[in-house]
């Protein structure tokens, strides 16, 4: 008892130390009873986790936790290898399922004991499910045809054929794969029952030898090459047929491909072609020997035993040459290949001629029964009593009996017509009208008609339903084609314009010329009005004769512009020549003007010159025609009441006849107006003083060129032009104003002063600055005093207390000489800018009211502009030299 009790207490402690409860009173009598351990229950179970429970009723072993790899099974009673794996032969561990195999896993309903193989989990091989060990070679497995994707798998459905296979069978006692058959194809790894099928067309290549055996064990499949995976390797285009937007076709007739080739391959995309002019009517053709019919006009150099040979290299073919032909047919050893000459040694328009009716004759000639050859039509022959040439146009079949004549051709080819020629002109069209040295008469184009010649239409219609023409030289006063001129249209000899004549066989209306004296206008000749002229055959509208110039209305003296003469008041003239109005070369276009006034032509001839009025005689106007009409005189002249003219004196002037451009009767010499000047003195008005005006020079022509022979200084100028000093006091002519410029001596330039002395005691003074005249612009020191027109001159006005005169320029300067001192001693003009041009000088002197000249002390020395300071009761004057006409001024 004390041992039984022992090992109670030892079963209720390990049962309390492994679960942490009581164990059951059946689990420690079943210990009891069989004596066994847990691990010996359950192999796999871990160390220490094996324990007794209650388990459906009744005390079982349960492994909490199994060995690694190991899975437990329903309720923890047995440790199982999951699926994907299966034990190892030393039973230490699950390993995983090999690809070509499958592992369902151990048995998910294991009780405690000790499992056996089946119950742990086998190893089944894809192929039939057959238990394998798992030393056999993946390589070993897979030759079957049947694999999985992956390792681990669980169910026969992961098994997949390999490339090149697909599933026979499918249940796992039966599960196996079949090779692919011809012109099909699998990519594998997939449960496919069926191989893919080449596109519909696409075959494979018996000379690519894929796998056929029956015992694929024997084989190496795994990644061998003859297996029909890829269809872009299996499928190919079969000899006889091509690929077309991805569709088979037959290769047509006259074509043919040979041998198998890959879908991609560019030689799949097209059949090749028979040699030339060779075709076949085979199905599919495959090879050269499908090319046996040789096609109408083709000839060919060798025999038929090379030309199907298999080899286009020994295959010469072209075409029947011009003037043959070949119907064609099958090639054989025994066909006679050559081509057949056409009859009468008629032309075939082109080569390769295919049967006798393409023979034919070419234009330009016809069939001549004599010779039984064609000839060319004739040139030139009798036709109709005249000469005529002859063409024709068209290719005629040799058979026509219209191309065909035992004679010279005159009727078989077209006539030109009567009196219209022919050549030859155009190429002859014989073997392809490559030679152009080869020349027929083809075409209207060879007709043709010499020049000076007129073609018009007979009025005859030909058997063509054409019109005939007829040739003939042009007569007189008409012109025909200005060269040989081929082809037939209406070309008839042209009339001349109205007055115009030509002579037999002109060419060219240029042939038609008018007449001497005749224009030529739109509508042809016309004779020249007045004033024009036209040379004869010039051609050309009646040229104007020059201006100035006519001629007589008379075509006999209108030839030329040499009989254009000058009109009556009309006169040569050249602006180059030394004598302009009678220039020394002279001819019928040198320039014709009026006659200016003075001068008069009686005209009449090409080289009529203005003659001057004699004695400086004129005329009334411009264009006088007669010496009757110098009834005036020239301007600056004149006469008392008659002719000759003589000179205007100084002081006097003749402008000219007023319809002329002047202002007088053309004969009057006219004095000069007298000048009148005032003065307003601090007491009042002064006595008036008069001066009669006078010219530098005889045969003044205007009333502009008078000057008063002593001038009063103007009040903007001021009366005191110098210092007193430089002046010479005359107490003798100090009575007045007038007593003290007369006592200037007469061919002096006379500065006056004339005081009234109002301011000064009522004594008067007469002061005179006296220098020579001058005559030219040389001899320095020079001064210049500012004239006045003589009938030109402006009122006196008053400022304040003190009378000044104004004045304006006439443009005319008095010129003196005098000393350097003399000239120092005038007044400058306040802010004026001198010049070292006289032109200037004046300018600016003319354009100040306060300047009444200039002076100039030496060559290049600037001029300065003179002026003047008021002074109360002071009267100044300029007094001109008595004679003033030899003074160049």
């Amino acid at each position: 008892m004390a041992g039984k009790a022992q090992a109670w207490l030892v079963v209720a402690f390990t049962c309390l130390a492994a679960l942490a409860q009581p164990c059951a009173a059946g689990s420690a009598r079943v210990l009891a009873q069989t004596g066994g351990t847990c691990p010996g229950i359950i192999p796999a179970c871990a160390a220490t986790r094996c324990s007794i429970q209650e388990v459906d009723g009744k005390m079982q072993s349960v492994c909490e936790r199994c060995s690694a790899t190991y899975m437990p099974s329903t309720n923890s009673l047995n440790c199982v290898c999951p699926p994907g794996t299966y034990e190892n032969d030393d039973k230490t561990s699950c390993i995983p399922c090999e690809r070509g195999y499958y592992c369902a896993g151990g048995n998910q309903e294991m009780r405690n004991g000790v499992p056996t193989a089946e119950q742990m989990g086998w190893k089944r091989a894809c192929r039939r499910g057959t238990v394998s060990n798992e030393t056999a070679t993946q390589a070993a497995i897979e030759a079957w045809g049947l694999t999985t994707k992956f390792s681990r798998a669980r169910r026969h459905q992961d098994c997949v054929p390999i490339p090149g296979f697909s599933l026979a069978l499918t249940s796992p006692a039966t599960q196996s794969a079949a090779l692919c058959p011809t012109s099909t194809y699998s990519p594998g790894f997939g449960r496919i029952r069926q191989c893919l099928r080449c596109q519909s067309g696409l075959e494979e290549d018996p000379a690519d030898l894929f796998i056929n055996a029956t015992n694929p064990t024997l084989l190496p499949l795994v990644g061998n090459p003859k297996l029909r995976v890829d269809r872009t390797v299996v499928c190919k285009v079969p000899s006889g047929r091509y690929l077309v937007q991805n569709v088979v076709r037959d290769c047509k007739p006259g074509t043919f491909r040979n041998g198998f080739a890959y879908a991609g391959d560019p030689a799949a995309r097209y059949c090749q072609g028979c040699p030339p002019g060779l075709t076949g009517n085979s199905s599919r053709p495959s090879s050269l020997d499908d090319c046996n019919i040789a096609l109408p006009g083709v000839r060919y150099n060798g025999t038929a035993a090379p030309l199907l040979s298999q080899s286009g290299s020994d295959v010469s073919a072209d075409l029947c040459p011009y003037g043959t032909y070949f119907e064609g047919g099958p090639i054989n050893s025994t066909t006679n290949m050559t081509c057949k000459a056409c009859p009468f040694g008629t032309q075939t328009q082109n080569m390769g001629a295919a049967s006798m009716g393409d023979c034919m004759v070419p234009p330009g000639y016809y069939i001549n029964l004599n010779t039984s050859a064609i000839a060319k039509c004739p040139n030139n022959v009798t036709y109709n009593g005249t000469q005529a040439g002859f063409y024709r146009e068209t290719w005629t079949v040799w058979s026509d009996s219209s191309v065909q004549e035992a004679g010279d051709g005159s009727t078989a080819c077209k006539p030109c017509g009567p009196g219209i020629l022919s050549a030859t002109t155009d190429i002859d069209e014989r073997g392809a009208g490559n030679d152009t040295t080869q020349l027929v008469a083809a075409s209207p184009f060879s007709c043709y008609i010499a020049a000076g010649w007129g073609v018009v239409p007979s009025g005859r219609i030909m058997s063509d339903q054409s019109m005939e023409f007829i040739g003939s030289p042009c007569p007189n006063n008409t012109y025909g084609v200005a060269t040989t001129t081929n082809g037939l249209a209406s070309s008839p000899c042209k009339p001349c314009a109205r007055n115009t004549f030509s002579p037999p066989l002109s060419t060219n209306y240029s042939a038609c010329v008018n007449p001497a004296g005749f224009g030529v206008g739109p509508d042809g000749a016309s004779a020249c009005p007045p004033g024009y002229y036209a040379a004869a055959g010039s051609l050309v509208p009646c040229l104007k004769c020059p201006p100035g110039r006519t001629t007589d209305f008379n075509s006999t003296r209108q030839t030329s512009i040499n009989d254009c003469y000058v009109m009556p008041g009309m006169g040569v003239y050249d602006g180059n020549s030394t004598n302009p109005w009678n220039p020394s070369s002279v001819n019928a276009t040198t320039t014709v003007l009026p006659c200016p006034v003075g001068y008069f032509s009686t005209g009449l001839s090409t080289t009529s010159v203005c003659t001057p009025c004699p004695t400086s005689g004129s005329t009334y106007s411009q264009g006088a025609t007669s010496l009757a009409e110098c009834t005036v005189c020239q301007p600056g002249y004149g006469y008392v009441s008659s002719l000759p003219c003589t000179a205007c004196a100084a002081g006097t002037y003749q402008a000219g006849y007023a319809a002329s451009g002047g202002n007088g009767d053309g004969f009057t010499c006219t004095a000069c107006a007298n000048t009148s000047y005032i003065f307003l003195s601090s007491r009042g008005a002064e006595p008036v003083l008069s001066t009669p005006g006078t010219t530098w020079r005889t045969t003044a022509r205007g009333r502009e060129e008078c000057v008063p022979r002593f001038a009063q200084v103007g009040i903007d100028v001021g009366a005191r032009l110098m210092n007193e000093s430089f002046m010479t006091s005359a107490p003798s002519d100090a009575a007045n104003a007038t007593a003290c410029i007369n006592g200037c001596g007469a061919g002096t330039c006379c500065f006056v002063s004339f005081d009234y002395g109002y301011f000064n005691s009522n004594t008067t003074r007469c002061l005179r600055l006296e220098l020579p005249p001058a005559t030219s612009d040389t001899t320095f020191p020079l001064v210049y005093y500012k004239m006045l027109p003589s009938d030109v001159i402006a009122a006196s006005s008053l400022r304040g207390e003190e009378a000044k005169a104004k004045s304006m320029s006439s443009g005319l300067y008095a010129r003196c000489s005098a000393t350097v001192a003399q000239i120092g001693a005038f007044t400058t003009l306040s802010g004026a800018t001198g010049s070292t041009s006289l032109r200037q000088c004046r300018r600016s002197c003319d354009e100040m009211s306060t300047c009444w000249g200039f002076t100039v002390q030496s060559s290049g020395n600037a001029c300065v502009l003179r002026g003047g300071t008021d002074a109360l009761d002071l009267r100044t004057f300029f007094r001109l030299p008595t004679n003033t006409t030899g003074l160049n001024w």
